[in-house]
């Protein structure tokens, strides 16, 4: 198992940036890179890991004929990591897909999310796969009230 130190925002992110946008698009969309860093302990090792990393994310939003909005969002991007004690170094390629349909006359909103990161030291090291679970809930008036981010991850050897 992984605990993480770092935040965790991938997906959901996207759908609050893309309701923004909802508010006033018939269609559009937006790219962002975004830098993303963090720590994590490595409880296959035991070692605390860095890592940091840009991630780029294509986010588009359409209005359709009956008012609903469609959100589609791709992020993609590769990490790095290192090791504090080893020195092992760890690529952790990242890719989301996240696919959303708004009511904005059906509010307060909620949306959970998973995604899968997989953790390849290279070399000779412990490799693990990352599950990030995540959630979002948008009240009446359409302000963020509950986000959270929990992450847990199995060894491979």
């Amino acid at each position: 198992m992984l605990a993480f130190t770092g935040r965790v925002k991938l997906g959901l992110v996207a759908i609050a940036f893309a309701l923004i946008l909802a508010a006033s698009a018939q269609g559009s969309t937006s790219q962002q890179t975004t830098p993303w860093s963090g720590n994590f302990i490595n409880n296959c090792t035991g070692e605390s890991v860095q890592f940091d990393g840009y991630l780029h994310s294509v986010i588009r939003v359409e209005r359709d004929a009956t008012g609903n909005f469609h959100i589609a969002s791709e992020t993609n991007g590769v990490l790095a990591g290192v090791g504090s004690v080893t020195g092992a170094r760890y690529s952790i390629p990242a890719a989301s897909h996240i696919s959303a349909n708004f009511d904005p006359t059906n509010i307060p909103f909620a949306a959970t999310e998973t995604q899968t990161f997989d953790l390849i030291s290279a070399g000779s090291g412990s490799n693990a796969t990352l599950t990030v679970i995540q959630h979002l809930t948008m009240d009446a008036t359409g302000a963020v009230s509950v986000f959270f981010s929990d992450a847990a991850a199995n060894c491979r050897g």
